[in-house]
Formats: C-alpha cells, sequence, structure tokens
C-alpha cells in the first residue's frame, strides 16, 4: 500500500519556520523578477516598480507587520532584500490607493504556478487515487475585516460587509489553486460554483459544503466527469433504492434524492453514513464504480479540514 508523502523535518521547526519561507519568496521573486528598468527620462518608469511593492507587502504578511507605515520603512529605510527605494510615504499610499491589483494578482498567480512544481514530491496520491485530481471549493465572509479596518468598523449589518470570498483548495498539495473575490456579501454560492471548477481537469474530485447543495448542480458535475462529495442536508429527502451495506451507524446505499419526481434528481447518487466522533455523518457521492465508497470518502472529509486550518487572514494596510 501506498504510503503518505513525509514533509521535510525542517518544515516542522516552527522557530526558523517564517524565515525560511521568505528566503524561499526571495527565491521566488528573483526567478520572477523582470530585469532592471533603464534610465530614467521621459516617460521613464516609477521609482518603485510594482513588483517591488507588492513583493514588499507579502514580507509584510511574513513578518506580521500590519500598516502601510510599516510598508513605507520596509522598501524606504530598512530596504527589501538589501535595496532601498527612495519614495516618500505618501508615494507609498498613493500607489496603493490608485493602483490596481492587477500586478498583485499577476504575482500570485505566477508564484503558485511555481510553487505547484515544487510540491511535486509531496503531493499526496494516496488521497482518492481514483481520481485526478482532489479539490475543495468553499465560501468565507469577510466579516473580519470589519473589525480590522477603522473605516469599517462603525459599519453594522450584513449588507455592509466588504464581500466574501470563494475559493478552491488541491487537498493533494495542501496549496490554495484559486481565489476570488465577491463583492455582493448575500448571493447565494450556487451562483459561482460552475466558475470556481472550470478549469478542473475531468476525472477530479470536488468536496463542496452545504452552501452548493442542488440537485442540478450534482447532475452537472456528473455529467462533465467528476467525481464529487457533499454533505447530506438535513431537509432532503430521498428514496434508498439499494443498500450495499448497513451495520450499527454504517451504511452504503443507492437513493433516488427527492421523493417527489417533481423536485427529484436526474441521476441517482450514493449515500455513505458513519460516525465522527459522538456524531454521525452523511455524504452523497456518484453512483458510477466504487472510487467514492465509505474509507476515502471518510479520508477525504477528513482532509478537508485542512481547508480550514490553512485559513485566509486579511490584512489591513493602514498608516
Amino acid at each position: 500500500m501506498m504510503e503518505p508523502p513525509v514533509l521535510p523535518a525542517s518544515v516542522l521547526d516552527h522557530s526558523g519556520l517564517l524565515t525560511g519561507i521568505e528566503a524561499e519568496l526571495h527565491t521566488l521573486i528573483e526567478e520572477l523578477a523582470p530585469p532592471p528598468p533603464a534610465a530614467r527620462g521621459r516617460g521613464a518608469r516609477p521609482v518603485l516598480p510594482a513588483m517591488a511593492l507588492w513583493t514588499g507587502m507579502l514580507v509584510c504578511v511574513l513578518r506580521g507587520f500590519s500598516t502601510q507605515l510599516a510598508l513605507w520603512r520596509l522598501l524606504a529605510v530598512h530596504g527589501l532584500w538589501g535595496r532601498t527605494f527612495e519614495v516618500g510615504q505618501g508615494a507609498i499610499y498613493d500607489r496603493l490607493e490608485r493602483g490596481t491589483t492587477v500586478p498583485l494578482e499577476s504575482l500570485f498567480v505566477r508564484v503558485s504556478q511555481v510553487l505547484h512544481e515544487r510540491l511535486a514530491p509531496y503531493v499526496d496520491h494516496t488521497l482518492a487515487p481514483f481520481a485526478t485530481e482532489v479539490m475543495a471549493i468553499d465560501e468565507t465572509v469577510l466579516e473580519k475585516v470589519l473589525t480590522l479596518l477603522p473605516a469599517l468598523r462603525e459599519k453594522r449589518g450584513r449588507a455592509l460587509l466588504p464581500g466574501k470570498l470563494a475559493t478552491v483548495f488541491d487537498l493533494r498539495r495542501q496549496q490554495w489553486c484559486r481565489a476570488q473575490v465577491i463583492e455582493d456579501v448575500n448571493e447565494r454560492e450556487k451562483l459561482h460554483a460552475r466558475d470556481l471548477v472550470e478549469g478542473i481537469p475531468a476525472g477530479s474530485l470536488i468536496l463542496c459544503d452545504l452552501g452548493y447543495f442542488a440537485f442540478a448542480w450534482f447532475d452537472d458535475l456528473t455529467h462533465a466527469g467528476y467525481w464529487w462529495i457533499s454533505r447530506l442536508h438535513s431537509k432532503v429527502t430521498y428514496e434508498v433504492v439499494h443498500t450495499f451495506y448497513m451495520e450499527d451507524d454504517v451504511s452504503d446505499q443507492l437513493v433516488w434524492l427527492g421523493t417527489y419526481r417533481a423536485d427529484q434528481a436526474g441521476e441517482m447518487a450514493r449515500l455513505v453514513s458513519f460516525p465522527v466522533g459522538a456524531h454521525t455523518q452523511s455524504y452523497l457521492t456518484p453512483t458510477e464504480g466504487s472510487g467514492c465508497s465509505i474509507p476515502p470518502c471518510c479520508r477525504c472529509t477528513r482532509s478537508r479540514g485542512s481547508m480550514r486550518d490553512a485559513g485566509i487572514s486579511s490584512l489591513p494596510l493602514n498608516s
């Protein structure tokens, strides 16, 4: 039996972990950085290149800095990896305010591509080995931003929240693949589900939360050639077609979702249930093959917890 890959011991040494991450980021940025700009003159490039600005912000995140002033000190006073930039505090504020996020998004994409390649030796192919990839999709409301950003601290009510983040997480590599900002916090997850899975190769296993629970969505995933796992909604009715196994709190059954034809799913699903602590959890998967049986389903749902552990913290850059 294949064993999950073991991470290097250095990863478990938290004392030097952040230093190592920053050193790795430095190496990545050197590989990605464009050649130095030519001498300044008419139509010259900005004194502070976009790559330096956004890289400086990433370093601030790693070092625990949380203000625009700290970003200016890093770039203009202490220097970013041995290089300083002759800019005033106002220049940093102006660039952040009037600049677009396109350079930052491009930087994230390029760094993610390099990390995807470097994580290859540590990919856990023992997790759902029948699937091409194993991805989890989820959304998080940016509620924490209300307590961090001074401009939003006095605002109240869900409608005043600054939006939410829809994400795709690679469970085998433990890497974020995609993050999409949704301005309307009240938009339902189902509206963006198809956008999130676009580009994920067929044959992949997709884990989705209850916010994405919809019969049509499950049918679309099945028809597109995806495996999928979803928790069973407590209010959903179903009709048992066949029972593969049932003993104590463990069961494996074929079901039709929706008791009445008017609201019935287009395809049968597989319903597996097993105890998790003091509770019994029930999950739905496609019926094709035996890949999403109880053991892989149980392990994949446990691995999905790593997506929550990875977390996304908001960085307020205020003076």
